[in-house]
């Protein structure tokens, strides 16, 4: 894509078993890195060398007493000797001399567990919760022109840590995709296609509803959209949908419920048969297109009806396993191939749905299942065995932790709603109980 330039690749690294050792200053362009080693991005730090990889079920690999992770721990737990691992990398980066004028988006697809981002020497800013991704505006921070310094310190712990207590075995660094996009100044931040179907007509009749739209734009007149559906054959079934857009006030609108659209009879998505149409989305200013996206739908209906859940209408018969992200190679770092591996068994052995065990993955993984049919369940990324199996304790009721779970349910949605693949949702696993999960 000529408007993402990739940021994989070999960087400058720097493992520090301790914050109070790391390197304070490398973020800083002058800094002299002769010393510092290399590490692959996308990778883990422990399976390149860095640090101990660690596996437990339940217990923290730190002393826990909220929300602190630097306390003393026993002296045979390795947090002993690694307190709190940090990883300080650090590379350069050119930006393509025709995307001036854009908004330039840095775009962290999976870190583990916090982190912070520096361009040239400032501060961009902080991000935490393993499993999702973050987008920086760096705009400001960049030279257009000329060399950029991005540099990245990652925290193998973090008072996110306490809500990432999974069984399996634990890993920190920069484990997914790295790269900078160019945004239009007048863009299409978040648009949902909701498919519908109507399963009581002869054939299934369909429908689409385009909403919500949020917008990131210093001019906010003159807009519009074009809609056009194609069919699983890429065949347009349905002439262009013009939808003209209420003028407001620079910055991020308000969201706007857009009428639905009749798609007509529809080809129902089956993990037999998945057929997937999709939705192609054009934003215009004046007329003019400036930014367009291709989105996956499907028609598909699942319902419950007393203790029988129905898709499609028929009663489903769940085949599932749970599937952690994870290699033998990388640990947490899973090459689209290795994924495809995964699903080619899971067919093979008649599997026909995955829970996402225990967090969001990466968004390959969505897209190889609404290819080959498989149904999954999204999990947040939240559990807190260690602490609260079979407990109110956290996040239980307390506002505070309750904030954070929203933000993971709600940012997970957000990201994996369009999938067709994606037919159910979990609040998180082995976390207690609370209000946080009724919020």
């Amino acid at each position: 894509n000529e408007r993402v330039l990739s940021l994989n690749g070999v960087w400058d690294f720097q493992w520090s078993p301790s914050p109070v050792l790391r390197p304070t200053d490398f973020y800083k362009p002058a800094y002299n890195i002769s010393g510092f080693k290399k590490i692959n991005v996308p990778s883990t730090m422990e399976r390149q060398g860095f640090g101990t990889a660690i596996y437990t079920n339940s217990t923290y690999p730190f002393k826990p007493e909220p929300p602190f992770v630097m306390l003393e721990p026993p002296k045979y737990f390795t947090a002993y000797t690694e307190r709190n691992p940090v990883g300080s990398y650090r590379r350069t980066f050119e930006v393509p001399a025709d995307w001036r004028g854009k908004q330039l988006i840095l775009h962290f697809a999976g870190v583990s567990s916090a982190y912070f981002v520096w361009v040239n020497g400032r501060k961009v800013g902080y991000s935490e919760d393993s499993r999702l991704a973050a987008d920086f505006d760096i705009t400001s921070f960049v030279n257009p022109t000329g060399v950029n310094t991005l540099a990245v310190e990652v925290y193998k712990y973090s008072d996110g840590s306490y809500l990432e207590d999974q069984d399996y075995w634990r890993l920190s660094g920069i484990y997914r995709d790295v790269f900078l996009r160019a945004v239009p100044k007048t863009s299409l931040w978040d648009v949902y296609a909701q498919p519908d179907v109507n399963l009581k007509s002869k054939k299934g009749s369909g429908s689409l509803s385009i909403s919500p739209v949020n917008f990131s734009t210093t001019q906010a007149s003159g807009l519009s959209l074009n809609v056009n559906i194609l069919s699983p054959k890429k065949k347009k079934i349905s002439s262009t949908k013009k939808i003209s857009l209420p003028a407001f006030a620079t910055g991020f609108a308000p969201e706007i419920a857009l009428e639905s659209i009749p798609v007509g009879e529809v080809e129902l998505w089956y993990h037999e048969k998945p057929a997937q149409y999709s939705v192609q989305i054009e934003l215009l200013q004046n007329g003019n297109v400036v930014e367009a996206y291709n989105m996956p739908i499907a028609f598909r209906k699942i319902e419950v009806d007393g203790s029988v859940i129905l898709f499609n209408g028929k009663p489903l018969k769940i085949r599932g396993v749970n599937r952690h992200e994870f290699s033998p190679d990388q640990g947490w770092y899973v090459t689209p191939e290795e994924m495809e591996k995964d699903i080619v068994l899971m067919k093979k052995a008649n599997v026909n749905f995955v829970r996402n065990a225990h967090y969001p993955n990466d968004p390959r993984w969505y897209e190889l299942c609404d290819k080959y049919g498989m149904m999954l369940m999204d999990e947040a990324n939240v559990e807190s065995h260690g602490l609260s199996y079979h407990k109110r304790v956290l996040p239980g009721d307390s506002p505070a932790w309750t904030k954070v779970c929203v933000d993971r349910m709600q940012r997970m949605v957000i990201r994996n709603r369009q999938y067709p693949s994606v037919c159910m949702w979990s609040l998180g696993n082995e976390a207690g109980y609370g209000t946080s999960f009724m919020a």
